[in-house]
């Protein structure tokens, strides 16, 4: 992930993160996590969002219906389950 904004001053005496929530912040299918963060300096408290843009995650595949074993693939041993749950003819 890599940050995006929200910098704390230096004079900074006490800072938190007061919240987070993934949201998708530049809309291209990724959550992204937004957070806030307060500080405390002379003149009080103060409030900043920033937000880490998700820039590793790679969506998985939509799932094959006919890959009953969910190795990502359908061969021989797909079948078999299917012929093996069939059962025996009449």
């Amino acid at each position: 992930m890599e940050f995006v904004s929200a910098e704390i001053p230096g004079n900074a005496s006490q800072a938190s993160l007061s919240s987070f929530v993934w949201r998708d912040m530049e809309l291209d299918g990724d959550c992204d996590l937004l957070v806030e963060i307060r500080w405390k300096d002379a003149t009080g408290w103060h409030y900043k969002r920033g937000w880490f843009e998700n820039i590793g995650y790679e969506k998985p595949a939509p799932p094959i219906a006919a890959d009953l074993k969910r190795d990502g693939t359908v061969d021989g041993f797909d079948r078999a389950l299917l012929l093996n749950s069939w059962g025996a003819g009449a």
